[in-house]
């Protein structure tokens, strides 16, 4: 009887263990919904009088960061006090999806370029491709015949690595231009929305998707003066970073600016 007594105690005592342990789970999500809270609110504010803003959330691996997105996408997409949406989300491809093509130029980016061009999710169609490249390079640049078909190879994921600094550039400053003029244009409709960019795993991005977060760091920065047209650029990206354990340093260009970095 003793050895059943005992028994019982212990199960007692698991049970209110494991009871202890949803409590104190319960009670961490919602310290953090309420922290994620604070800290989105802020930068999707800035949204609405078309400014942009980039928030870094950094950590060691498995901390938590992507959690923390999925809790910052779900504040943003039920809008504040059952308002509206505050701002239309994008998502970098996950390039540790095995689907991603990693050795692909930029193939972070392909999925937000395509929702930007109009394209509808999954719509791989190259007559559908081809005409959304085709008006968006006639209303947005002189000289389109190029850029153009740059445009079509890289929603297609057929662009081929740049061999030198100046195709680069020209790869890195189209994409910006198209994430830019399409906050722009999707904040002065009906929607009165800007866009917000989603970057998982922001660490293992390729040096040239690095490149065009670097380049979009510095159009938010810009002041009216530097670049009329895009100084208030409707634009927000959320970033997840991994933090080296050896000495806390982020893992991720030194030259990302001043932007703030939750931890």
């Amino acid at each position: 009887w003793e050895d059943t007594g005992d028994l019982l105690a212990i199960e007692e005592a698991k049970k209110h263990l494991a009871q202890q342990e949803a409590e104190a789970e319960l009670a961490a999500a919602a310290r953090e919904k309420e922290w994620m809270e604070a800290e989105t609110a802020g930068a999707t504010e800035e949204l609405a009088p078309g400014e942009g803003s980039i928030v870094v959330l950094a950590g060691r691996k498995g901390s938590g960061k992507s959690h923390l997105l999925r809790v910052a996408e779900s504040i943003m997409e039920a809008g504040a006090e059952g308002a509206t949406q505050t701002a239309r989300l994008l998502h970098a491809a996950d390039i540790t999806d095995p689907g991603v093509c990693c050795c692909e130029p930029l193939a972070a980016w392909r999925p937000v370029v395509h929702a930007c061009l109009g394209l509808e999710e999954g719509d791989e169609r190259t007559v559908f491709i081809s005409r959304a490249c085709r008006e968006w390079a006639a209303k947005h640049l002189e000289y389109s015949t190029t850029a153009q078909q740059t445009l079509v190879e890289l929603v297609r994921g057929r662009v081929r690595p740049p061999t030198t600094e100046t195709d680069k550039e020209a790869l890195v400053r189209l994409v910006v231009e198209v994430v830019c003029a399409a906050a722009l244009g999707w904040k002065s409709s009906e929607d009165k929305q800007g866009i917000a960019v989603v970057v998982d795993d922001a660490s293992r991005l390729d040096p040239l998707s690095w490149d065009v977060i670097l380049a979009l760091a510095r159009r938010l920065e810009a002041s009216p003066s530097d670049r009329p047209t895009y100084s208030t650029v409707p634009l927000l990206l959320l970033l997840a970073v991994d933090v080296n354990p050896a000495d806390g340093s982020l893992l991720c260009p030194p030259d990302l600016g001043g932007w703030p970095v939750l931890t």
